[in-house]
Order: structure tokens, then C-alpha cells, then sequence
């Protein structure tokens, strides 16, 4: 499980990557002016995914002469652009690669891929574009591939809300409930589930969302 100390949105841009983001959170690290430090954790957790999914993607090419792409370019919607792991332009796939010990599809992993799915119809006007989220496994189980079909009417709009409350066109509204949820029991990820249900780390933004009221005793 990934958690906000191990991963953060891009800063001065809207990416498909945070969409599983509290919109919050999100809101506040794309407009933060600050320079961001990469730890050395990070950085290696970061070199290893992007290994792992370069390795995937010769293996099925040389193997099963699979068709994918990789570095395909798509525009974001909101003037910057994305890049989906691999493409298969044949089969109308678009793979997105997870170096994880999930077993299934997480909210976020299909909140980014729909996105992708979306923005390739619009660029394409082709809809039967399908989706397959990759799981390779860190302790070197079979690779598990996983349907994630074109995302309807609904969830299109409700992805497309999520991105304008993370840019601040619509009001971002925060998942934690209280200042003890955020600095306690903040949970970054899986916008659909509860704060807190599963992971307990701090927000490195929960004080903006719940700032320290003065006593007026000074």
C-alpha cells in the first residue's frame, strides 16, 4: 500500500496519476511553490517500478509477440500531456503497470487508467478502446492482467470533477474528517474508501486543512 510519505502528485500540473488523491492534498502539492526533495527511498522505489515495467513489456514482446508501445503520448485535457505504460494499437489496449503485492484492481489504479481510456476515444473517436491493469508482484509471482473496461457516462463525470476540484476550478474538498484523522489516520489513496481504513501515516498537509486555532492567551 502505497502511502502520501512514499508518493506525492506532480506539482504544477494536473496528472492521471493522482486521481485517487484526496482532491485536497492534491489542490495544495500542484500549486505548492516549493522545491520538492526526492528521498533516497523514493528514488529507488520510483527506479524499481519503472525496471520492473520496461522488463514486462520486453518479456511479452520477445515471448508472445505482444504489440504494445511504449511512450505513447496523449493529451491530458487540461493542456499538458500523459503517458499510459504501454499501447497496443492492434487490440485497442491500453496497459497500465503496477509493481505492487496487490492481488486486485485498486480505486486509483482504475481512476488513471479510465482517464487514459477517456483522453485516447477523444483523440482517436474510436470508444471501444479497452483497458488491462498489470500487476507484477514484488516477490516474483505470475504477473496478473486485469480488465478495466471504457469508464461510463458517470464515472466519466466524476473523474472529471475529481481533476477540476485538484486543479481549484471547483472548491477541493478534503477525505480527512478531523485534524486526528489527517495527522493520525490520513489515507491518501482509494478516494471511494473511508479515511483511515486501512493505513495510518501523516499528511504533510494536514495542518493547511486544519490549522491551529490561537487562544488569544499570548
Amino acid at each position: 500500500m502505497a502511502t502520501t510519505a512514499e508518493w506525492t502528485p506532480p506539482k504544477h500540473e494536473f496528472r492521471p496519476s493522482s486521481l485517487g488523491a484526496c482532491p485536497q492534498y492534491a489542490n495544495y502539492h500542484i500549486h505548492d511553490t516549493e522545491d520538492e526533495v526526492l528521498d533516497v527511498g523514493r528514488h529507488v522505489m520510483f527506479a524499481t517500478g519503472h525496471a520492473a515495467e520496461a522488463a514486462w513489456i520486453e518479456y511479452v514482446r520477445e515471448n508472445y509477440c505482444w504489440s504494445i508501445c511504449h511512450g505513447v503520448e496523449l493529451d491530458n485535457g487540461f493542456g499538458g500531456s500523459c503517458h499510459p505504460d504501454g499501447v497496443d494499437w492492434t487490440t485497442r489496449t491500453i496497459y497500465e503497470i503496477k509493481f505492487t503485492n496487490h492481488s486486485k484492481v485498486q480505486p486509483y489504479y482504475r481512476a488513471q487508467l479510465s482517464w487514459y481510456l477517456m483522453r485516447m476515444a477523444n483523440e482517436t473517436q474510436r470508444y471501444d478502446w479497452t483497458g488491462k491493469v498489470v500487476l507484477i508482484n514484488k516477490f516474483g509471482k505470475e504477473p496478473q492482467l486485469l480488465d478495466v473496461p471504457m469508464p461510463d457516462a458517470d464515472y466519466q463525470w466524476e473523474l472529471h470533477k475529481r481533476v477540476l476540484m485538484q486543479r481549484g476550478e471547483l472548491e477541493p474538498r478534503r477525505l480527512c474528517e478531523s485534524s486526528e484523522q489527517a495527522t493520525t489516520k490520513a489515507k491518501y489513496y482509494d478516494f471511494e474508501s473511508p479515511c483511515g481504513s486501512r493505513t495510518q501515516i501523516s499528511c504533510p498537509y494536514a495542518s493547511r486543512c486544519f490549522p491551529e486555532l490561537e487562544d488569544g492567551f499570548e
